[in-house]
């Protein structure tokens, strides 16, 4: 019922409700904001256009962290279109994002106000939206993954997310390979802790790795 008074694709709606839940609100609230709108970094765009000042690729357990790191780096810039322009952020884009997360902020009970999180917090949440896009990653290292269904899946070059053995595919676009075959492209990920699948009641989300 909480879902249907967020302005929201279903899925992050209830990550929001899941995030509220264990405390994390407001970076619950930032995360749906954020993955509502176009990437903030423009290096990292589909359409992006090569920049001498591109910054060198880091690795981390989340896109989602990073996406929230130009966005406070943004508001640093009190969203600036050419303070943000020189950090390569769009500052029209993360001014709308803090605009829906204070209004998706407004629009929650406080139930759970005095609920407090940990740094594992959020990542619970987007599991709870995105539980049917689970991945497991092949071998260390390497881009293959596959997803909770069997079917394929490669990490982006663009994600963070590169050394993770279990993940939440967020943000996937389909691609066709040189041999024709068509696999998600994963541009938004989050790791997660496999344990963390036992709270969920979705036993379409048993995976036995024997099988691929």
């Amino acid at each position: 019922r909480q879902m249907m008074h967020l302005p929201l694709h279903p899925r992050l709606a209830r990550m929001v409700i899941e995030a509220q839940r264990l405390g994390a609100t407001d970076e619950g609230c930032l995360a749906a904001a954020l993955l509502s709108e176009k990437d903030l970094r423009l290096d990292f765009r589909f359409d992006a256009v090569p920049h001498r000042g591109v910054r060198t690729k880091t690795f981390g357990d989340s896109d989602v962290a990073e996406l929230i790191d130009a966005f406070r780096l943004a508001a640093d810039c009190n969203f600036s279109r050419s303070a943000c322009a020189r950090e390569r952020i769009d500052g029209p884009a993360a001014l709308r994002v803090d605009q829906v997360s204070r209004q998706l902020r407004r629009g929650l009970p406080s139930d759970y106000d005095e609920a407090v999180g940990d740094s594992e917090s959020l990542s619970k949440a987007l599991l709870r939206g995105f539980p049917d896009r689970v991945a497991w990653r092949r071998h260390a290292g390497q881009a293959e993954l596959v997803m909770c269904n069997g079917s394929p899946a490669r990490s982006s070059e663009s994600s963070v997310v590169s050394s993770a053995r279990y993940l939440v595919a967020i943000d996937a676009e389909e691609r066709t390979l040189t041999t024709r075959k068509r696999v998600g492209n994963v541009r938004v990920a989050c790791q997660i802790d496999p344990n963390w699948l036992m709270d969920l009641d979705d036993s379409a989300l048993a995976v036995d790795e024997r099988c691929y």
